[in-house]
């Protein structure tokens, strides 16, 4: 009796792992993804292991409530060993259906902010954006994240974002004139975003967005080196450093044509 269940069980074990040869030359060992042809050979052993001590149970067990006790313990044993790969897993399914983000999408998961570039099975891959633009580096992310961590996504609905740009300048300079050419400034601007207004309309059918004015918006406040002018406008996420070059270098230009306006910065004086 034992020898026939030796035999038997040499016999599961063999078939199966020479199926999964058999998976992996003639159809895994072509993929040209390194990443993906690895975590498929990995994944197809661990279902045919999976399989082998389901097989072991039903050759070595008599019982069947002993079958299911024995498959139970097993299971949970397996889901603990594999709790971040089942979840990322399941993180793969929310992705594809639910769609938080798909490639392309500008998200920050933690701090780390990139373009979506691939979604695979068990991870997916941002192209890391700095403060504005693109570093180079491909950061890979597993897919479990999207339940354990907190992230953005910047392009998703609403394809604009609110930033601002500010200016001190000295109590004694004409701020009010200042206000005018920040804001003059900021009219090309402005028509390019009244423009896609029909996009808010959209995204509110399925996000609570609501703004009643795209336009940008000039703020004044007192700080302690002079009259900071702060201006709030809205950017597409990857237009974010050109429009922020060519506010700077306008204003520095108008500025400099202004006697009665002179930018101010931090001072400190030394009494002995």
């Amino acid at each position: 009796m034992v020898i026939g269940k030796i035999i038997w069980t040499l016999i599961a074990a063999g078939v199966i792992y020479t199926a999964v040869f058999i998976l992996n030359r003639s159809y895994i060992a072509r993929i040209k993804d390194l990443i993906q042809r690895h975590q498929l050979r990995k994944l197809s052993y661990y279902i045919a292991n999976g399989i082998l001590l389901i097989l072991i149970a039903v050759i070595w067990v008599k019982r069947l409530s002993t079958i299911v006790t024995f498959l139970g313990i097993i299971g949970a044993g397996i889901a603990i060993a594999l709790s971040e790969i089942i979840l990322s897993l399941v993180g793969w399914f929310f992705i594809v259906f639910r769609r938080p983000f798909v490639i392309g999408d500008r998200i920050e998961v933690e701090g780390i902010k990139g373009d979506v570039i691939d979604i695979r099975i068990f991870q997916f891959s941002i192209l890391e954006v700095g403060e504005y633009q693109s570093t180079g580096k491909i950061i890979h992310i597993p897919n479990s994240y999207i339940f354990r961590k907190h992230f953005t996504n910047q392009t998703m609905g609403f394809e604009y974002i609110w930033d601002e740009f500010s200016i001190i300048i000295t109590f004694d300079s004409n701020w009010e004139k200042a206000r005018s050419i920040v804001k003059e400034i900021m009219k090309g601007e402005d028509e390019k975003i009244e423009k896609v207004r029909h996009q808010i309309e959209r995204a509110a059918k399925k996000f609570a967005i609501h703004y009643e004015k795209l336009t940008s918006i000039v703020y004044t406040t007192i700080e302690d080196s002079g009259i900071r002018i702060t201006l709030r406008y809205l950017v597409a996420p990857r237009e974010r450093r050109g429009v922020r070059d060519r506010i700077a270098t306008e204003v520095l230009r108008a500025i400099d044509r202004e006697p009665d306006i002179t930018l101010a910065y931090p001072t400190y004086r030394i009494v002995k």
